[in-house]
């Protein structure tokens, strides 16, 4: 993967999948406050967020789909991050450190019973909702390096679907549930790829020999994904079978974190290009570039 110059981004790696963030290797703020991590609510009613812009702690932020009424969703003391609403809308899962290190926890989206899911020590990471909301998918390194599992929605029955060299990371479902499309690197000198496999993690296929962050369309027809084989992140579209990339932001800025609305016809995503990291709004073609933060 090519590394932009370390005085405008450094990639934040949580083992196994990259953050594209204004954020040096030790997960510290280089620059003014920083939104990232956009995620739809499952009626598009509303946008989860990540922001570093209280006081540096980085906790999960709620806004219309405008850009308005911004305020804390999730706070604490530690590192809140990657929520994940679930299908019917009811729960939220969601990233942080507040053990001592990265577990995912479940919470029902009025705030009540927060619930650590994982606890397996290790950091567990990047948790996707099945379709059907009766599990969840995830990376985690708790077996040495970061691979693909799967629990139920109470945390049970977790089960590793990838083996592989290197890191496996950034799962996401396929609308029907039959697959889950990821991130994979044999090493870390090695570019990000994607991989599409079933949803018991076999048959895994190359899609992409440059890409992460993949998220499928909920109309089952694409994938968006982060590239930089042109030489700077881009958020592109391909074909849910790999082909026909194409480059939808064609910025010179950092442009990354692609993240569908349940009608397939919009694309939150994440930009610098106006020289702080924020969250915008473009078409599913990528016309209509709207900003909606501007922290």
């Amino acid at each position: 993967m090519n590394h932009l110059a370390s005085m405008i981004l450094k990639p934040t790696v949580f083992v196994g999948f990259w953050v594209v963030s204004f954020l040096d290797c030790n997960g510290q703020q280089n620059r003014p406050a920083s939104d990232m991590q956009p995620r739809w609510a499952s009626d598009d009613s509303y946008i989860l967020f990540v922001s570093n812009r209280d006081e540096g702690n980085r906790e999960i932020y709620r806004m219309n789909p405008d850009g308005t009424d911004q305020s804390v969703f999730i706070s604490g003391d530690s590192i809140e991050l990657l929520p994940s609403v679930s299908p019917d809308g009811s729960k939220v899962a969601f990233v942080t450190k507040r053990d001592g290190n990265f577990e995912i926890y479940l919470m029902k989206t009025n705030g009540n019973d927060p619930v650590n899911l994982t606890q397996s020590g290790s950091r567990d990471m990047v948790p996707k909702w099945s379709p059907d909301g009766k599990r969840i998918a995830f990376n985690s390194d708790r077996d040495g390096n970061s691979e693909i599992y799967v629990m139920n929605e109470d945390g049970s029955n977790q089960m590793r679907l990838t083996n592989r060299p290197g890191d496996d990371s950034q799962p996401d479902w396929s609308p029907d549930g039959k697959y889950i499309v990821f991130s994979s690197r044999a090493s870390r000198s090695e570019p990000w790829q994607l991989f599409r496999m079933d949803a018991n993690g076999k048959n895994p296929i190359l899609l992409s020999r440059v890409g992460s962050d993949p998220k499928w369309s909920p109309d089952g027809k694409l994938i968006a994904f982060n590239s930089d084989h042109e030489g700077q992140y881009e958020v592109y579209v391909m074909n849910s079978d790999g082909t026909n990339q194409i480059n939808l932001t064609k910025n010179e800025a950092v442009d990354s974190a692609p993240n569908w609305s349940s009608d397939s016809k919009k694309l939150l995503f994440v930009s610098n290009r106006d020289n702080n990291q924020d969250i915008y709004l473009m078409n599913a073609d990528g016309t209509n570039v709207q900003r909606l933060t501007n922290h």
